[in-house]
């Protein structure tokens, strides 16, 4: 019994402690103590993530893809180099282009690059 009450005031001082935390102590004890995270609340679409810039939830998109080119046909008719091209497209464009089939789309308009946009 003694030591179900000794874990419990444990328990109630690590409580405390963590309540009490501040925005250093943010990895140990998320959501407590003087800390707000801006983006807990925002919902981002077309694969942009929330951000905080100036202290205010900002949605941005994917800087950039690797190289690689693993072309994709959009449902657009545009091909992409690779996925992740397309996803960023969507997200600059606020589009909801998916893929139609792997490869070229065969003479259905040019090919897309980000660093086109």
């Amino acid at each position: 019994m003694r030591q179900a009450s000794i874990l419990l005031s444990m328990a109630v001082i690590l409580l405390v402690t963590i309540a009490s935390s501040t925005c250093q102590d943010e990895e140990i004890a998320p959501g407590y103590g003087d800390c707000y995270d801006p983006c807990a609340t925002v919902l981002c679409g077309y694969g942009a993530r929330c951000e905080v810039q100036n202290g205010r939830a900002r949605c941005v998109c994917p800087k950039g893809c690797t190289k690689e080119y693993n072309p994709i046909c959009g449902t657009n008719g545009q091909t992409f180099s690779n996925p992740c091209q397309m996803n960023v497209y969507n997200c600059q464009h606020q589009t909801n282009v998916e893929r139609a089939h792997y490869g070229s789309c065969q003479g259905e308009g040019r090919e897309l690059n980000i660093a086109d946009n």
